[in-house]
């Protein structure tokens, strides 16, 4: 018996890659490394969730960095996700017929999966959402029409299941204490209200939650000095309770990377090689689960290296976009008579790290495991500790790059929304802005109106760091910084 049978050529470098399968039964599985690919706004940072609020399917966040969809008939091919990182929202758009390039072996065609009569998101809680154009979609109602409704009430007779909701979305919840005796399928009773013809629609939806099912995602770690990295049955299996069965084995096991299916050794382990790999690209396995009679589910997974080299890749990823201030700016924001800009001092928590750079400028930073929302406070050098001149909130956006911003861009000049900004920006704070102010010390800002701005730049660049003063409803002023 051969350790593994080659059905494709492996990939030569991380560039070729797109962690991306479709199973024979046509649902598409893939990761987070897909979604990075698909979105320069990410900036690799792991969406804390992700929904498909557009109709083609049922998405499902399986945690680990895996997802899975299941199309309806006539998927086009194409999803639109919105993928939330610290309460910004980031939409990708994902092709994800045209990602596919890897053909998945025949033995995963024993797994069936059930096509979805209407689109939703399954969480990786086991919440349902589902966005008031998804509930248009399932009512017949046309895209052009869906603008003009309202979503009046969601309700749902089935046992074991609560539903939220609100003028947008819904989402249906299953009752903890209820678990044991939740049911496979929820039923919901949906009335929308059109706005413009003053008529209201009604219609019972089912929501199949076990789609999903015979799907068992996995996290394998493996040491990141390892060539060869074998994988136990038991490791395979940790996760498999939902198949409610004795006996599970799993047959055989496929490498996306290597384009190979491996064979069990006589323990039942199985022995990859990743001599060439590690640290390169990210690979995706799927194998087959057995009850001894038959394929029962497939196993998804995403082989990486131990607890202690994951914890050292995020240290050295900023999660938070360092915020720059000059000490201009504070001079500005203190106006305060009989006080000089120059001699002030700066008061702020342990969790803030403050470097002040020869030309004036505070650099701010926290660390990743920060919430990203905190103050300083200035007061004058001959003060006493206790007497605070002025406080200021510093609002830390994740360290995305924030392309729905820019409008135009060209060599050295860039036309930016200031109203997007303002939105971004308002997301993170639950003070109302009254206005953003934008500097950058990089380039030069000019205003256009009052809705946009163009950034000059002396040399062309990919990105460019911009510093907002932010002027809030009460009179208080704070400080945050984007990229883009």
């Amino acid at each position: 018996m051969t350790d593994f049978e080659s059905i494709s050529p492996p990939f030569e470098n991380a560039a070729d890659t797109r962690t991306i399968v479709q199973l024979p039964c046509g649902m598409f599985v893939f990761t987070e490394q897909y979604l990075f690919s698909e979105s320069i706004a990410l900036n690799q940072l792991s969406p804390e969730l992700v929904v498909c609020e557009h109709s083609g399917g049922v998405l499902k966040d399986f945690g680990h960095g895996i997802y899975g969809f299941i199309p309806t008939d006539g998927f086009t091919g194409e999803i639109h996700l919105r993928c939330m990182v610290e309460g910004v929202v980031i939409g990708v758009d994902c092709h994800l017929i045209h990602r596919v390039h890897r053909h998945v072996p025949e033995q995963f065609s024993r797994i069936n999966s059930q096509k979805p009569t209407f689109s939703y998101s399954i969480l990786s809680d086991h919440s349902v959402f589902i966005s008031k154009r998804q509930f248009a979609d399932a009512l017949g109602v046309p895209v052009s029409v869906s603008d003009h409704l309202r979503i009046m009430t969601v309700s749902s007779p089935s046992l074991g299941y609560t539903v939220k909701q609100t003028a947008q979305y819904c989402v249906v919840m299953q009752d903890y204490a209820d678990r044991g005796i939740t049911p496979r399928r929820c039923i919901l009773d949906v009335s929308l209200f059109n706005v413009t013809q003053k008529t209201l629609i009604q219609q019972r939806l089912v929501v199949d939650v076990t789609l999903f099912s015979t799907v068992i995602p996995q996290r394998l770690l493996f040491p990141s000095s390892a060539s060869r990295c074998t994988f136990e049955q038991r490791q395979l299996l940790e996760n498999t309770d939902q198949l409610a069965s004795p006996i599970l084995f799993v047959e055989a096991l496929y490498s996306l990377v290597q384009g190979a299916i491996f064979e069990p050794q006589p323990s039942g382990a199985f022995e990859i090689n990743y001599a060439n790999l590690v640290g390169k690209v990210p690979d995706l396995l799927l194998y087959n689960i057995s009850d001894a009679v038959d394929m029962v589910g497939v196993g998804v997974a995403i082989p990486g290296e131990n607890d202690s080299n994951i914890a050292r890749l995020s240290h050295t990823m900023k999660k938070w976009c360092a915020i720059e201030i000059n000490k201009s700016d504070l001079r500005s924001a203190i106006a305060t008579p009989n006080v000089d800009g120059d001699t002030v001092n700066l008061d702020y928590s342990d969790r803030l790290a403050v470097q002040k750079s020869c030309t004036d400028i505070f650099r701010l930073t926290i660390p990743n495991n920060g919430t990203g929302r905190e103050k300083i406070s200035v007061r004058p050098s001959y003060s006493c500790e206790s007497d605070a001149l002025l406080s200021f909130e510093l609002i830390f956006m994740p360290n995305l790059v924030y392309q729905n911003c820019v409008k135009r861009q060209e060599e050295n000049h860039w036309q930016v929304c200031r109203r997007e900004i303002e939105q971004l920006v308002s997301q993170r704070t639950s003070k109302k802005i009254r206005d953003v102010d934008l500097s950058c010390h990089q380039a030069l800002i000019t205003a256009n109106s009052t809705n946009f701005c163009s950034v000059w730049t002396s040399e062309s660049a990919d990105q460019i760091s911009l510093n907002l003063t932010v002027s809030f409803d009460d009179g208080s002023i704070g400080f945050s910084s984007i990229t883009i």
